[in-house]
């Protein structure tokens, strides 16, 4: 590429930059799991789900709730992992969505939820294609497994029939 070829492609990427970094403002900003919590801390956790479907037989402690616990730098791929509290692993699932350009999307893939372990971790890709690695914002629900999950591709907001769980979010 010559040298205007690649002022032109820094000029585009960092216009597009700006795109992604409108929009997809998450209405309630604030964690629903403990209004004494910040929403954007984010530490490592060693925890990773696995596909068995859960398999914790007994009540985590605390009240229901999620946390995001990791997630990768912007323009890395990788998973965002977490845990959650206050329910038996094996009867509930996480839904995870992420911000694009102003754009709501479903994670890992269309129509999936994520697995909890039975110590109440999980963690699942979410940089499975396109400008994922870009994503602003990243929220999780944690639903009872079974629950109809909307597959948002490319969506203007959040699904409201998904705001009465507990849930959280981490913008980067």
């Amino acid at each position: 590429m010559n040298s205007i070829g690649k002022k032109w492609f820094v000029v585009m990427f960092l216009g597009l930059g700006l795109l992604w970094s409108l929009g997809c403002e998450n209405d309630d900003k604030k964690d629903s799991n403990d209004k004494n919590s910040s929403t954007n801390e984010v530490a490592k956790s060693s925890g990773e789900s696995d596909d068995s479907g859960g398999g914790g037989d007994s009540v985590l402690p605390g009240a229901p709730g999620i946390t995001i616990t990791g997630l990768p730098a912007m323009g890395e791929s990788g998973k965002v992992s977490g845990s959650v509290s206050g329910v038996k692993p094996s009867d509930y699932v996480v839904a995870m969505y992420i911000c694009v350009s102003g754009r709501w999307w479903i994670k890992p893939y269309a129509g999936s939820t994520i697995d909890i372990n039975g110590d109440g971790n999980w963690s699942a890709s979410m940089t499975t294609g396109g400008s994922d690695a870009y994503a602003t914002q990243v929220v999780v629900y944690l639903v009872p497994r079974g629950t109809g999950v909307p597959s948002l591709l490319g969506a203007g907001s959040l699904p409201a029939e998904l705001a009465g769980f507990p849930s959280t979010s981490s913008g980067r």
